[in-house]
């Protein structure tokens, strides 16, 4: 038939999802974009126009089904709406969130390289977007989540899985630092809590002539904004002016002894979920 999508390497379900969401008329076409741990997103162009449509992962492991039941979708609608209205996030243009399909405006624009995450000025871009990220002000009920309580959700993940010993090792070891981290944490003035986006690396934000724009905001919740500094630092591989050159951008001043110290933390505390992450994606 003359109107059947044209698919590529994507199931009768995807196909779809796109025909009943995806605005248009025409037989969209698809393909895949980004097979993630959680999530499944693919390009779709319908009618002249191109939208992302996202679709959740019915994935057998049990860790990650733990991970999964803990996104509140709702939320996670309010955030985006949010973010879109700010500038900083693709408009949705359809959402479910019982099943947690999406989808949004293709936005046009282009992913970071290794590199060029590493500039001053790319510090200075990020410091200014997260400001923006950490004003926003979703309505309704908000997620909360602390780090302890990440670090408690990816253990009870990680729990389910019958591990290898050298990965076994490697969390036995991480729980000693993690734990400290977490002491001293623990012992500093609490943060003012603001929206986190929670997965910030260059994959997730796209520069354009318009702006900065981020996407992918599912683990976003109401936390301490530095959890957003120490995840940037971490995917990007900073270090010393790089670092320093981010968080000073951030708050528009040298950091206080505290908040070096919170950064400090965080930066130890976010190295332990990476590492429980990548468990669960590659077991």
């Amino acid at each position: 038939m003359a109107d059947q999508p044209q698919v590529i390497g994507v199931g009768r379900y995807v196909q779809d999802t796109a025909r009943r969401l995806v605005p248009g008329a025409g037989a969209p076409k698809i393909g895949l974009l980004h097979d993630g741990l959680i999530n499944r997103s693919f390009l779709v162009l319908r009618d002249g126009r191109e939208f992302v449509l996202r679709v959740p992962v019915r994935r057998e492991a049990p860790g990650i089904r733990a991970l999964s039941i803990s996104m509140d979708r709702h939320w996670e609608l309010r955030v985006l709406r949010a973010a879109a209205a700010a500038g900083i996030a693709p408009a949705v243009l359809a959402c479910e969130p019982g099943s947690g399909i999406l989808v949004t405006a293709r936005v046009e624009g282009q992913e970071w390289s290794a590199e060029q995450a590493l500039r001053a000025e790319s510090q200075a871009a990020v410091a200014t977007l997260l400001r923006r990220v950490h004003e926003l002000d979703p309505a309704g009920p908000a997620r909360h989540m602390t780090v302890g309580g990440w670090c408690e959700l990816y253990r009870q993940a990680i729990a389910t899985m019958s591990l290898p010993e050298a990965d076994l090792a490697a969390v036995e070891r991480a729980q000693t630092g993690v734990a400290a981290a977490l002491r001293g944490y623990s012992q500093l003035a609490p943060a003012a809590m603001r929206l986190c986006h929670s997965d910030l690396h260059r994959l997730n934000l796209l520069q354009s002539v318009e702006g900065h724009w981020l996407v992918d905001w599912e683990y976003a919740h109401m936390g301490d904004p530095f959890w957003d500094l120490a995840g940037w630092a971490r995917s990007a591989g900073l270090a010393g002016p790089a670092c320093e050159a981010l968080v000073n951008g951030y708050l528009g001043r040298e950091p206080l002894p505290a908040e070096q110290e919170r950064l400090h933390c965080l930066l130890q505390i976010h190295d332990f979920i990476c590492l429980l992450w990548n468990i669960l994606a590659h077991p």
